[in-house]
């Protein structure tokens, strides 16, 4: 009877959860396993972030992971480039997908011989490794976001400079088999190029942006808004200088590209931090500026995507305090078409010393929209590491109604999740399982298979080497797979899906 009574609460609390259309939720990594700022691309079958980790604060991988539209994981990978070599991390909009290829745009550093080089990796739907092309320069190569220009072929726009120091964007055209159709080379005319940043498809044109200094000795910045042809050609170059902090440049257009939104930080008064400001430009007409501070906090947008009403939504962080040293929160807001502030969501997780910021956006057909963002927290031990992802409706609310408001608690009770990242040590598969789990382990062990209430479902103890654990009794839904080494000082959790 008490096993009955288990499975039937484990089985209503695995139904109540996966009954929920929107969620917050954590992959959290292992202790001073840092996580950068990670890009989301939204497919029909899923969602799919990449990002960098270090992992024990020296080893700098590129992660990329598939979660499905629940925010379940499905799978993930950690890929170095060399020895001696460690992935930067992916800019703004470095991954698409591509006649169902996902391409990752990233640079690599050697530490060997100082050089810096470009990179796409394509993966199939089920995480498998296509290709990998490399894009090399004398000197270096830098960022590389990618637009896509069809569903067989993208742009990927970089910079870098030649040896007498004269910078340049580099335009490559790729196809989805990895091959290079053309490469072409457009001069900053005598600038010092500082990043490329957003760049967006819009009425058989490509914008984008980049940040650019008349001299690096001095605290001057400037923002080129560069329109290329699609064969690569530059159309038309805009510039925005003085500014006296590096500016953002997220890029949102409508569909003609008679309309063009960017963001920069602009310093307001005699403030000596900037306000986030979002900058409206239509053809014919003055710039529009509309310097977003709410309740005096200093806020950046991260990513600006334009709805098919031409509405902007958009996401970043907040600080909750007094700059610069404060924490931050996650921030999600719409704007529309003319740049006035529809709604505005501060998202902030009730646990204590996290910090951090949601970095990219995408919505589907429905209006839902999803989010994803890294997150800290200070810990006795070291820095602890989340990937944050979300769901909300087109109001940015949670579909509990407590869960809406100018600023919403996350409990964390409800949001976090275990951890994702493949430990060395143990592996489970296969993932999602039906009646069987295979778990090879380096040491003995005893576990516990919980749910996401954290109700112990199944519990036991394997020997090193490989195990068979029947899992036939459990219902269908996500557990977390808690292990615990004998004669070691940590815990290891993972996440496994229940058929």
């Amino acid at each position: 009877m008490k096993k009955f009574l288990l499975f039937l609460f484990c089985f209503l609390a695995t139904q109540h959860i996966l009954a929920q259309s929107t969620f917050s939720k954590y992959i959290t990594f292992p202790v001073d396993t840092v996580v950068g700022s990670p890009n989301l691309v939204l497919n029909s079958d899923g969602l799919y972030l990449s990002s960098t980790a270090v992992l024990n604060t020296t080893s700098l991988h590129l992660y990329v992971a598939r979660f499905t539209t629940q925010g379940n994981p499905v799978w993930e990978k950690l890929l170095s480039p060399a020895p001696d070599a460690f992935y930067q991390l992916p800019g703004l909009q470095s991954s698409i997908w591509l006649d169902s290829v996902l391409l990752v745009s990233t640079d690599f550093f050697r530490s060997s011989d100082f050089s810096q080089q470009g990179r796409v990796i394509a993966f199939t739907e089920n995480g498998g490794l296509l290709w990998s092309k490399d894009f090399e320069a004398n000197t270096f190569l830098s960022d590389g976001p990618l637009v896509k220009l069809d569903n067989e072929t993208a742009m990927r726009i970089s910079y870098s400079a030649s040896s007498t120091n004269d910078y340049f964007w580099r335009i490559d055209k790729i196809n989805a088999a990895g091959d290079s159709i053309w490469s072409k080379i457009i001069s900053a005319g005598g600038k010092y190029i500082v990043g490329v940043e957003g760049a967006i498809l819009s009425d058989n044109r490509i914008l984008f942006a980049s940040i650019y200094q008349n001299n690096p000795s001095n605290a001057e910045y400037g923002l080129f808004i560069n329109t290329l042809s699609l064969n690569g050609d530059l159309i038309e170059q805009q510039s925005i200088y003085p500014l006296p902090f590096p500016p953002l440049g997220n890029l949102a257009a409508n569909a003609n590209g008679s309309i063009i939104f960017y963001d920069l930080l602009k310093k307001i008064g005699n403030l000596s931090y900037p306000y986030w400001c979002l900058t409206k430009q239509s053809e014919g007409a003055a710039n529009e500026e509309n310097c977003i501070s709410i309740n005096d906090n200093l806020r950046f947008a991260r990513s600006l995507r334009l709805a098919p009403d031409g509405s902007i939504y958009g996401v970043g962080d907040i600080l909750l305090g007094p700059p610069p040293a404060s924490p931050k929160a996650g921030w999600i807001f719409k704007l529309s078409e003319g740049g006035d502030m529809l709604w505005s969501r501060i998202i902030i997780d009730t646990l204590e010393n996290l910090t951090g910021a949601l970095t990219d956006i995408a919505f589907d057909s429905t209006g839902a929209l999803y989010a994803c963002g890294a997150m800290y927290e200070a810990t006795p031990e070291g820095t602890l590491s989340r990937l944050w992802i979300l769901q909300l409706n087109n109001n940015g609310c949670f579909d509990n109604a407590s869960l809406c408001g100018d600023t919403i608690y996350v409990p964390d009770v409800v949001s976090s999740i275990s951890p994702l990242i493949e430990t060395s040590w143990l592996q489970i598969y296969p993932n999602p399982a039906d009646d069987y789990l295979v778990v090879r382990s380096e040491y003995p062990m005893s576990f516990e298979i919980k749910n996401i209430l954290g109700v112990t479902c199944l519990a036991g103890k394997i020997q090193a080497g490989e195990n068979s654990i029947n899992i036939a009794m459990l219902p269908g839904g996500v557990f977390n797979f808690v292990a615990i080494p004998e004669n070691q000082s940590y815990i290891t959790t993972k996440t496994i899906v229940v058929r």
